[in-house]
């Protein structure tokens, strides 16, 4: 369960990063 975790965490802060950047621009 925490591999899955961590293996999903990256994908869900990219596309936090990319909604980010969005909305600033």
């Amino acid at each position: 369960m925490r591999l899955q975790l961590m293996r999903q965490t990256p994908s869900y802060c990219t596309y936090m990063h990319m909604r980010t950047i969005e909305n600033r621009e």
